[in-house]
């Protein structure tokens, strides 16, 4: 099975997830955002967020220092909302 084709085939499968679960699907990818808090435990500062994307799996978790900003893809939209002097806003919306 080649590259182009396994990735075609979970980009299918991810749609078929999102259009079926909506952002409940991301539950199954929790743990790699678990992996990378781990990993960032001994290394924040105490005022200190990490703010990352690529799981697909949108968090917000304050009292971890972290937030993961989710997935634009197949119709759900997460981001992360900065305006200055307000706290971080994690968004989610459908799109067509």
């Amino acid at each position: 099975l080649s590259l182009k084709r396994s990735t075609r085939i979970a980009d299918n499968l991810e749609r078929v997830m999102i259009n079926k679960a909506g952002a409940r699907y991301q539950r199954m990818f929790r743990k790699h955002n678990r992996e990378i808090q781990d990993q960032l435990k001994d290394e924040l500062e105490k005022n200190d967020i990490y703010l990352c994307g690529h799981t697909h799996s949108a968090e917000f978790n304050i009292k971890k220092q972290f937030i993961n900003s989710g997935v634009i893809k197949h119709g759900l939209g997460q981001y992360v909302l900065l305006e200055s002097k307000k706290a971080p806003v994690l968004k989610q919306e459908r799109y067509h």
